[in-house]
């Protein structure tokens, strides 16, 4: 056939342009319905108001039906199964009906349903066989090691694809490799056959007459067409065989084989198993394995011929005993007496209105959130800690439009998750990252020097920043870019008690953290840092004109603080109103729990009246403790 384009492997096209050389490809040996077409089990239909609720409801039911249809009878399985997965590797298999293509999505689910097999038969074992160019080869042996399957299908050299499959030497070669399976253990194979034809030696039906008298029990999953030999020998060996209809037909057929199936009735069943619970080896120096004769560190002891094995569940190869462990064991009894389905409750049916767990009321309508008032929402929303907004809004698209309102985001308190933890830059990020330019205020508790940095650099918009408690702090969490200015009118840096909040910020890193920020109000450093006065008054006067609006200027420190410094701040800053150089400790005084500066103040000067004030023209109270500079106080005194 000429070439075409081919199609986008993750839509289907519908191709309803005539094409001048169609004429010409069906001339070629080409068939009409190898043409791309349309399939109409895959396209979802809306209702007439624009909904897909309809195709909600139908999967629901589907799913509902499948739920009861559910054997739930208490029936003897085999807990114990030896299986063979024959994969087909053939021509066929490129096909590309099955998107992405047969050959891929089988190698998928293969996979999946190596560890769907393993979580459901604990104690059971599986070996993988493929079959191309008219030969089987095994590519894993029986085994109860999921790891190996899965890497041998991950594997590209095994899963190249050539040739014709052979039927009859894929069943061979699982049938002799079951030879030593226990009478206690049931033998299956399940076949993913994609082909219309097979490469097989001899008659076939020989075969079958041979898996029948040693009951292997075979299931097929067809990929094409149904084939009449596949039939007959799923129902000789009282198997199932199934045709995939789309993607996730195959995968349902397929995995109706993972719980164990109804022990045959000819079968000669015992009524004990012998089993061994072997101990765990621990070493220090490799030693041989009976199971693959290699040298491995540790593995399992048999209790009763003391060789080694590597992996469990296994069989011992010198004495033959079945080697499992107890949680195994009691993990494949599920099977055996299964749950009951539920039954459901009809309205108005006069049975119990409520749900025995949780006491809530059954009623037809699901409320949701849509059905909430807005107002409610918003509400509910600003009481939900901006951590846990981060995942409220991958709910649903509703939910996202409340939680990514600016309004919620304009003030925020950033906790982690325990008092004495930090925050990490990277859990950061994903909490705040997409809302950056909405925050205008921060009270962030546990911070680093990235994490303050990260604040200061990113949130273009922030005006009032408090940072509460910390464990070290250096100037580095301060320092800006060159050309950088701030909108930040409030920074606070208070210490918390359930950290140590040590700070090594330094006077010229400070000053230049003023001179970049013109809108400042208001700078407090209530916790226990030591600015040089000299250098930080040094810094601050080496700009000429400072357009700056700060108002308060809070240290609680004393130290190496003068009398003459206060006034050059005044003198730089001339609409200042408050400055405080008092030790934190002195006044008894916590800003982490927001008590009032002032009032604290007031109580502290009533016991100092006898302090009179310096004899400048600008006043200012001082003594060995601390530094005061506050119109209303001094006018009061």
């Amino acid at each position: 056939m000429a070439s075409r384009k081919p199609a986008d492997e993750d839509y289907i096209d519908i191709d309803d342009t005539y094409d001048a050389n169609q004429d010409d490809d069906a001339g070629n040996g080409g068939y009409a319905w190898e043409e791309e077409y349309k399939r109409s089990w895959d396209i979802l239909q809306e209702d007439s108001e624009g909904r897909l609720s309809s195709v909600v409801s139908q999967l629901q039911q589907q799913r509902k039906r499948r739920r009861l249809l559910k054997d739930t009878a208490i029936i003897q399985r085999g807990i114990i199964r030896h299986l063979f997965l024959v994969i087909d590797l053939s021509e066929a298999m490129n096909e590309k009906d099955l998107r992405p293509s047969r050959v891929e999505l089988t190698l998928t689910y293969a996979q999946q349903f190596v560890i769907e097999y393993f979580d459901q038969n604990p104690i059971s074992q599986l070996g993988i066989i493929v079959t191309r160019d008219g030969i089987a080869e095994k590519l894993t042996e029986l085994s109860g090691n999921p790891t190996d399957h899965i890497k041998a299908l991950k594997s590209k050299k095994n899963t190249e694809t050539s040739g014709e499959p052979s039927l009859q030497n894929s069943l061979q070669l699982a049938r002799a490799s079951m030879l030593g399976v226990p009478s206690h253990g049931s033998k299956e194979v399940l076949l993913v056959f994609g082909s219309l034809t097979t490469c097989d030696p001899s008659d076939i039906h020989e075969t079958i007459d041979l898996l029948k008298k040693e009951m292997v029990r075979v299931n097929i999953v067809g990929l094409a067409a149904e084939v009449q030999i596949c039939r007959l020998l799923c129902e000789s060996t009282k198997g199932t065989y199934g045709v995939v209809l789309n993607e996730a037909h195959y995968k349902d057929l397929l995995f109706e084989v993972v719980p164990p199936p109804a022990v045959l009735p000819n079968k000669n069943t015992s009524n004990l198993v012998t089993m061994g619970f072997p101990r765990r080896l621990i070493e220090d120096h490799p030693s041989f394995c009976v199971c693959h004769s290699k040298l491995t560190v540790g593995g399992y002891i048999c209790p009763r011929c003391k060789s080694k094995v590597c992996e469990l569940p296994s069989d011992c190869d010198i004495c033959g005993l079945t080697l499992v462990s107890s949680p195994h064991l009691a993990r494949s009894y599920h099977h055996l007496f299964p749950v009951d389905n539920f039954d459901e409750i009809k309205p108005n049916s006069g049975r119990e209105a409520h749900c025995f767990s949780c006491l809530a009321e059954f009623s037809d309508k699901t409320d949701t959130a849509d059905t909430l008032p807005p107002e409610l929402l918003r509400k509910v929303v600003s009481l939900v800690p901006c951590q846990d907004l981060t995942s409220l809004r991958l709910t649903c698209m509703y939910m996202r439009t409340f939680c990514d309102q600016p309004v919620v985001w304009k003030s925020i308190d950033l906790k982690p998750s325990s008092e004495r933890e930090l925050w990490k830059l990277t859990e950061l990020k994903k909490t705040i990252d997409l809302h950056l330019s909405h925050i205008l205020s921060i009270r962030i508790w546990g911070v680093r020097d990235n994490v303050v940095q990260y604040l200061l650099n990113q949130c273009r918009n922030l005006q009032h920043l408090t940072i509460c408690g910390w464990t070290t702090l250096s100037d580095h969490c301060l320092r800006l870019l060159p050309a950088q200015s701030l909108k930040i009118k409030t920074l606070e840096l208070i210490g918390s008690s359930q950290q140590t909040n040590f700070v090594s910020v330094d006077a010229y890193t400070l000053g230049n953290l003023l001179l970049h920020s013109p809108e400042m109000t208001n700078l407090v450093l209530g916790c226990e840092i030591h600015i040089h006065a000299e250098t930080f008054i040094t810094e601050l006067e080496k700009k000429p004109s400072i357009s700056s609006d700060l108002q308060s200027f809070m240290l609680a420190s004393r130290k190496t603080w003068l009398n003459e410094h206060v006034l050059r701040l005044i003198n730089i800053y001339p609409e200042i109103q408050k400055i405080y150089l008092v030790p934190k400790a002195s006044i008894e005084f916590d800003p982490v729990e927001k008590n009032n500066v002032d009032a604290l103040l007031h109580e502290k000067l009533k016991q100092i009246m006898n302090i009179v004030p310096l004899p400048l023209e600008i006043p200012v109270l001082s003594n060995e403790e601390f530094i005061i500079y506050d119109k209303r106080f001094t006018t009061c005194v």
